[in-house]
């Protein structure tokens, strides 16, 4: 753990967000809640299609066929998919809202086991920092705009990071004094055995986490010299848990399977995951600066480096930097959620990092002047946009991967047994999400799109309603924000007509004020073939 600190004689004046944690508190839970909200859409197609469809999928709502490639290779695991399908089983069982709803309360419960880890991590915190620190400690972990946005995200990064930070924070508990003279204190077997289960489950939503487990388990050998009995507690509970994923897997699958094997099988001995991309070891910092969080993510990141080169022997350095290096130096394929494992831990860093810690820590003559800083003006700007980038991502919807709020206004508005005609686009294509829908593609001029006086709806990325001549066409969704095209790039598409408009779709409902010419046909029936079911392997089996 880190040395012994002294007392910073500047903490008598509290910064802004130290004076009132309990109130920050509150704040933080709204903000978190709000984000869950309305993050309906996933940000990467994965959170919806590898736990979403599969739960749904128990549920009768997805044919096996329309699963993803993963399915057919079993290297997924099923615990979270199978917890999201006893929440929405039980929310249908009782009527409550359609999916859409349903989701959101998933959402909500994974934003609420992200905040109950953090708040375990801040009481934690006590165990390396000094009392008059723990305010900026918690307003640091409070104020980081990413975390919110994070909580709120239901896929299995997120929700293993939280399973993990819980087991961290019992597994660091401190032991209790021994009743009998001249007997070290000793840490409930209880309580490690229930670490262990959590980080267990941690690896059975997201198998990458047995570097953090591996890590700490080396930590407690190497640095605390902890008596191998107290460990034996903690792997059996970790092993305990690998038993019972197992059962979950062999439900999912429907026999018996070692996905973590297959796992390693599918995506690294067999290349699966280089299939899609690979990036230089230098990426994450890279592709930190084009995030909307980039000043509290390349601080965290920063403040990573800093721990590991100040205090070598500190926890969090001691999982921060392996799972950091076996990303950036040995995995080819990255991508920047891939690293949110570690997110919390992380922005947990920043305060321990930065903190001088007294004149026996390390550097602690130039880190005087680093502390210093956070109560300049420019430390309070940067944190005025971090909570204003906070604030937007939780009020805001952000349409992200796959056109998550277009399709639940589709999924809302179209009757069953309806046809949707879409015009110089696709439908967007959420397998679980699917109606009873015909799917029809407009051509203006060649085919009727009117069965009498029924009204269609229509789905186009054109700027300007169709067919409006011969209907009475009515706004139900669009993806312009502003609500129309012409509030935002009329007026530049119509000042510069190079300018092309992005493909933002839009739906309508038309209803015809005067019948189709005879002449017209009806328009076609299109194809919807399911989305992702496709290997990426197969294409390598079928090059020369």
């Amino acid at each position: 753990m880190l040395p012994a600190m002294r007392r910073d004689d500047t903490a008598k004046t509290p910064a802004p967000g130290e004076a009132r944690p309990g109130r920050l508190r509150w704040i933080h839970a709204v903000l978190v809640a709000a984000t869950a909200i309305v993050s309906v859409s996933p940000y990467h197609p994965d959170e919806h299609f590898q736990i979403v469809e599969y739960a749904g999928y128990k549920l009768g709502l997805v044919p096996r066929e329309w699963l993803t490639w993963e399915y057919a290779e079993q290297m997924r695991p099923w615990l979270f998919p199978g917890a999201v399908y006893l929440v929405l089983r039980g929310l249908r069982a009782l009527h409550f809202g359609d999916l859409f709803t349903q989701l959101t309360v998933v959402r909500l419960l994974c934003a609420a086991l992200g905040f109950w880890s953090l708040d375990a991590l801040i009481r934690r915190s006590r165990d390396w920092l000094p009392a008059e620190i723990l305010p900026s400690q918690e307003a640091a972990l409070r104020l980081v705009g990413f975390l919110p946005w994070l909580f709120a995200r239901p896929c299995s990064e997120t929700v293993a990071s939280s399973l993990f930070v819980l087991a961290l924070t019992r597994f660091l508990a401190p032991p209790a004094p021994s009743t009998r003279p001249r007997r070290r204190p000793r840490r409930a077997s209880s309580t490690l055995f229930a670490s262990g289960l959590l980080a267990g489950a941690a690896f059975e939503v997201r198998y990458q986490m047995a570097i953090l487990a591996v890590s700490l388990v080396g930590w407690a050998l190497a640095v605390e010299k902890r008596p191998r009995r107290e460990l034996a507690a903690f792997v059996g509970g970790f092993v305990a848990m690998l038993a019972a994923g197992t059962l979950v897997d062999a439900w999912g699958y429907g026999a018996f399977v070692l996905a973590p094997v297959r796992y390693f099988q599918v995506n690294l001995l067999q290349g699966a995951a280089s299939r899609f991309s690979t990036s230089p070891p230098w990426f994450y910092f890279v592709a930190s600066l084009a995030n909307v969080f980039a000043p509290s993510v390349l601080l965290a990141l920063v403040a990573m480096v800093v721990l590991a080169v100040r205090f070598p022997k500190h926890v969090l350095t001691w999982m921060l930097v392996p799972f950091f290096a076996v990303h950036s130096l040995l995995l080819a394929h990255k991508e920047d959620r891939f690293l949110w494992p570690i997110a919390v831990l992380a922005a947990a860093a920043i305060v321990p990092a930065f903190y001088p810690g007294g004149p026996q820590a390390p550097g602690a003559w130039f880190f005087d002047s680093i502390w210093a800083l956070r109560r300049t003006r420019i430390f309070r700007a940067l944190v005025a946009v971090n909570v204003a980038t906070a604030l937007f991502v939780a009020l805001v919807p952000v349409n992200g991967a796959e056109h998550g709020l277009l399709a639940r206004a589709v999924y809302r508005a179209v009757p069953p047994g309806s046809a949707i005609y879409v015009q110089d686009t696709v439908i967007t294509e959420y397998n679980l999400y699917r109606g009873d829908w015909k799917v029809r593609r407009l051509q203006e001029g060649v085919c009727c799109p009117f069965d009498g006086t029924t009204p269609s709806f229509v789905l186009t990325t054109h700027t300007q309603a169709p067919l409006s001549a011969s209907s009475e066409a009515e706004l139900v969704y669009t993806e312009w924000p502003l609500g129309s095209f012409d509030a935002l790039f009329g007026r530049l598409v119509k000042q510069f007509p190079s300018l092309r408009p992005p493909p933002l779709q839009t739906l309508y409902r038309l209803t015809p004020r005067v019948a189709c010419d005879a002449a017209l046909p009806p328009c076609a029936d299109g194809s919807r073939p399911p989305v992702y079911v496709k290997s990426p392997l197969k294409d390598r089996a079928s090059s020369p």
